[in-house]
């Protein structure tokens, strides 16, 4: 393991007062497979995760510690709020290679007490361009981290997750060809009924966000994708990634009828879901992180409500607006 000592100023961590116990880790292989492969399949899909996801990937970590991932230099988990600046493991990532890198972090912030933090990363995808790559890492006290246990949980969790990349990669393009059919198409694991992801064609149909449709039960998703299946043809195809068993579900639905909305309400439509769904995601990454280790203070989550709420009144009033005209 290579380890840096690295300094940060950037950000503020302290502990709950209160830690509620970590769940079990100990579940079972096929289920912690299927979900490691569905998370890669999103990622590499429609470049987001499911929120069931995102409490999957923070029982992994160790107690009191957080996961996180990048692609490229963006955040993906957590969202909005970093826990840290890119530039802080940007050296590892440039270095390459399958080397699972260590790195010392200490804030500046009163709040910390001198803390000094510990952060593992590792490349999933170390033979793809920059901007593709996604980093996996944890992130918590040095003094837990630490323990042989801990990395050895880190060192597993990053060799399957590039066993079913690998695996994930060989599907990619065939999964790319079908979600770019013309009619709904839509991505379910078979064992679960999870709905991995759709194309652009269902969601226009269910008039949902990705986000709200990604990791839901297909058969009680809701009215609207249960009149999508049986108003037409459907048509099912299986694939299986590795023992991970899903079904790409094509939906000629020619009699569905569609409403013929302006261009200007689809854009504004399309504006407060995005904005309405950021406020969604920071009050629920709010909730997460007062149950566990806190990397940042409460109002930086309020602070991504509040203007959120503050654009999605601009565009009720440019709307209130455009109505008088």
């Amino acid at each position: 393991m290579i380890t840096q000592k690295v300094q940060s100023e950037k950000a503020t961590l302290m502990y709950p007062k209160n830690t509620e116990q970590k769940k079990s880790h100990q579940t079972d292989s096929k289920v912690q497979n299927d979900k490691l492969a569905m998370l890669l399949l999103r990622l590499q899909l429609s470049g987001t995760i499911a929120d069931a996801d995102r409490e999957y990937i923070d029982n992994l970590a160790p107690e009191k510690s957080l996961a996180f991932i990048f692609k490229g230099k963006d955040y993906i988990h957590p969202q909005d709020v970093p826990l840290f600046d890119y530039e802080l493991i940007e050296t590892a990532v440039e270095q390459g290679g399958e080397a699972i890198f260590s790195h010392r972090f200490q804030p500046s912030s009163a709040s910390s007490h001198g803390q000094l933090y510990k952060i593992f990363t590792v490349i999933i995808n170390p033979d793809e361009d920059e901007e593709d790559k996604i980093i996996f890492g944890f992130f918590g006290p040095e003094h837990l981290l630490s323990f042989p246990e801990n990395e050895n949980r880190f060192i597993t969790l990053a060799s399957s997750l590039r066993k079913f990349h690998k695996k994930v990669m060989e599907q990619i393009p065939r999964i790319m060809r079908s979600l770019e059919h013309n009619t709904p198409v839509l991505l379910i694991n078979r064992c679960s009924h999870e709905v991995v992801t759709v194309n652009d064609h269902a969601l226009r149909v269910l008039e949902a966000d990705l986000p709200v449709i990604m990791g839901t039960d297909y058969e009680k998703a809701g009215e609207k994708l249960s009149d999508l299946i049986t108003s037409g043809k459907t048509r099912i195809e299986n694939l299986n990634i590795d023992e991970l068993e899903l079904s790409l579900l094509y939906i000629h639905a020619d009699n569905i009828k569609s409403e013929k909305k302006s261009i200007a309400d689809n854009i504004l439509r399309e504006l407060l879901l995005n904005h309405t769904q950021k406020m969604i995601e920071a009050k629920e990454g709010l909730e997460r992180t007062k149950k566990r280790l806190i990397g940042f203070e409460e109002s930086d989550y309020l602070k991504v409500i509040v203007d959120e709420t503050e654009k999605i009144n601009q565009l009720i009033q440019q709307a209130i607006e455009a109505q008088e005209q």
